[in-house]
């Protein structure tokens, strides 16, 4: 678990078979967002500001350019 902020953690980033997550939870208030998608995360950018956060999971893609590409991210939030 990496600190990012005094009550702001990642909990961790999961490409392995077909579980492409991520988890990031306030551990002050104790809310949550988790990502899921069907492609592996190659990078990840998080923009936290006063009360809110966007985190932006990134692929790769390599796409001719008279073919197509589709992919899925599921997002959760929780709160207590």
């Amino acid at each position: 678990m990496n600190n990012l902020t005094g009550d702001t953690s990642v909990q961790g980033i999961i490409n392995t078979g077909d579980t492409h997550e991520v988890k990031i939870a306030s551990n002050k208030t104790g809310t949550a967002i988790r990502i899921k998608g069907d492609t592996p995360v190659s990078m990840f950018y998080l923009w936290i500001w006063k009360l809110a956060f966007c985190p932006e999971p990134i692929i790769d893609i390599q796409v001719a350019p008279t073919d197509s590409f589709s992919w899925q991210n599921e997002y959760e939030f929780t709160a207590p």
